[in-house]
């Protein structure tokens, strides 16, 4: 799953390699987690680095809680997927 990759990959300087963690995950990782990820750049938890998503200094402390952030997307889609099922 695409957070266990957020999960680890954050706590490393270099950050996620998006493109990677898509291929993988088998999700396009900036429409599925666009709007959690946008919240966090705009709260100075994360930042962009070219193609990778990295922690920011201030990011760094609070990295539960955004990876937390990540995983409700997953645990939102997985509720809508039952609702629409028969």
């Amino acid at each position: 799953m695409a957070t266990d990759s957020f999960f680890m990959g954050l706590r490393l300087r270099e950050g996620v390699h998006l493109p990677t963690v898509s291929r993988r995950s088998g999700l396009d990782v900036p429409t599925h987690y666009g709007a959690v990820i946008e919240d966090q750049v705009g709260r100075g938890l994360l930042e962009y680095s070219g193609e990778y998503l990295r922690a920011t200094p201030q990011g760094w402390w609070r990295l539960n809680s955004v990876v937390a952030a990540l995983m409700d997307v997953d645990s939102e889609s997985e509720n809508d997927e039952e609702a629409l099922s028969p």
